[in-house]
């Protein structure tokens, strides 16, 4: 199937830019993978920046034409700054209505643009997400449920304040319903899961997993008319019987974890007062071999969207992971904090205590303590 580049300077810059840092992931494979798996990794790179067209399976509707458009910060499977929108309603009685073909408004359409998305006009609720960084991954996939169980205090027994519980999801990978660790609300519970559900949310591309094409306010049997490729539109390639989402889960679970910046004395310090402030009680330094500090539960800190997604609540979010958060300017699920002290500002309900502890912190402790944070 061809690729295209046909969707928007926006789009080639942000694949030209992702490719700028893939010499040294290469090197980090060859160092650290069998020759297998770094082949099916760098097949996945070729599916993680390829452009995609309409006859590729793209859209009718689509956020981006490549993976590397909105995961290219600071290098190609990384984080970045193109936010997309969700909406819901919420009911006067307070319940919360979903929209049948999911939550995820495409801010594009192919051309033709018969399709274009549609916000229904009862929607009240209205919530952007920036893409997650895909590095350390593979660490976050192999994370036993277990192990995530072990950490949910949901009645909050210890008295802590603190009640996260564990998403329970069905895994479509497994056919299983397994316990949820990727995405804003932890609404996926594997890799490869993820990554096909946002072929289709982000490109609009069907695969086994989600057959299903379908675009917000557009009827079926003209979202039909629209598309030109027959579901699923990721089908197994003759030469490697692997399908697209399963080269872009193995170069995602090729990836690194983010390096921290070298520790010196004001991190040091940090580090103590980020734990005695009560942060690690969330931001859990370390679950498996993934040093993320983030516990991948389900929190209420009165940052929630407005979403109900997966097994996530309205007001729920998962634990944002630290590592990597050096190389972020924008925080929070929309970006909309600036600054991690603003982020940290923002933190209420179950973070309302750590947050009074570090705000009754000498000025120079605080500092530390960011600084700490701002290393990772």
């Amino acid at each position: 199937m061809s690729r295209v580049t046909l969707f928007g300077a926006g789009i080639v810059v942000g694949v030209l830019a992702a490719a700028a840092g893939l010499f040294g992931l290469r090197e980090y494979r060859r160092q650290h993978l069998s020759v297998a798996d770094d082949r099916a990794a760098e097949l996945g790179v070729a599916s993680f920046m390829a452009v995609n067209g309409p006859d590729a399976g793209l859209g009718p509707g689509f956020n981006g034409a490549s993976c590397a458009t909105c995961h290219a910060i600071p290098d190609v499977g990384g984080w970045g700054t193109i936010t997309t929108l969700r909406v819901a309603r919420r009911n006067p009685d307070g319940t919360h209505h979903a929209y049948e073909d999911g939550p995820v408004v495409p801010m594009f359409s192919s051309p033709g643009h018969e399709c274009q998305a549609v916000i229904p006009a009862d929607a009240n609720i209205f919530a952007r997400r920036l893409p997650i960084s895909t590095f350390g991954s593979g660490l976050i996939d192999a994370i036993a449920d277990d192990e995530l169980i072990a950490l949910e205090d949901p009645d909050d027994r210890n008295g802590d304040g603190v009640s996260g519980r564990a998403a329970r999801v069905m895994d479509r990978a497994s056919g299983t319903v397994r316990i949820g660790r990727f995405g804003w609300k932890a609404q996926q519970a594997s890799l490869l899961a993820f990554a096909a559900q946002a072929y289709k949310h982000e490109m609009g591309i069907t695969t086994e997993l989600y057959p299903d094409e379908g675009v917000m306010g557009v009827a079926a049997a003209k979202v039909r008319q629209c598309d030109e490729v027959a579901e699923p539109e990721d089908p197994r390639q003759v030469e490697t019987g692997l399908r697209s989402i399963d080269l872009l889960t193995a170069f995602m679970r090729s990836l690194p974890a983010p390096e921290p910046a070298a520790a010196d004395g004001d991190t040091t310090a940090g580090s103590r007062h980020f734990a005695a402030a009560g942060c690690t009680a969330c931001h859990l330094p370390q679950i498996g071999q993934a040093q993320a500090f983030s516990d991948f539960l389900l929190h209420d800190i009165g940052t929630g969207d407005g979403i109900a997604e997966g097994d996530a609540a309205p007001h729920e979010m998962r634990t944002a992971a630290l590592w990597g958060i050096r190389s972020r300017q924008m925080h929070l699920h929309d970006g909309s904090a600036g600054s991690i002290a603003e982020a940290v500002a923002r933190h209420g309900g179950e973070a309302a205590s750590a947050r009074a502890r570090y705000a009754a912190l000498p000025e120079p402790e605080r500092r530390q303590l960011l600084a700490f944070v701002k290393s990772r």
